[in-house]
């Protein structure tokens, strides 16, 4: 999916800002910039940014609804019906979330030229 990260020094990236930003976007290289040495920032693109964020978020909510059925594993039926709600709630707005974000990569994919990959091509890596 992306490439590998790659590290540049802050002066080339000054120099080759546009290259750097390009690669992050239509390639989704991570850049890392560096001075002496050291990591002071990455240049990532706004899609993966958001996809990071959602599978974080997603995760979040995952073990927080794990540790909430937890602790009414031993209450009444009623109390665990009323939490099954909620958890579902919750999952359901996570996945949503990872849905948007995954949503927003195809679109910035697809107004940067990229070509589709065609359906055939599609079943024959699913093994349909």
């Amino acid at each position: 999916m992306s490439e590998p990260a790659s590290e540049m020094p802050i002066s080339e990236a000054r120099e080759n800002f546009a290259e750097v930003v390009n690669r992050a976007v239509y390639g989704g290289e991570r850049t890392y910039i560096t001075r002496r040495g050291r990591r002071l920032a990455v240049v990532v693109s706004a899609a993966q940014v958001e996809a990071d964020l959602a599978r974080v978020a997603q995760q979040g909510a995952v073990e927080t609804c794990e540790r909430l059925w937890e602790y009414v594993a031993d209450r009444d039926k009623a109390t665990k019906a009323a939490v099954r709600q909620l958890i579902d709630m919750v999952i359901r707005d996570a996945e949503d979330f990872a849905d948007m974000a995954a949503l927003r990569a195809a679109e910035e994919e697809r107004e940067s030229g990229a070509e589709p990959v065609p359906w055939e091509q599609v079943k024959a890596d699913l093994g349909l």
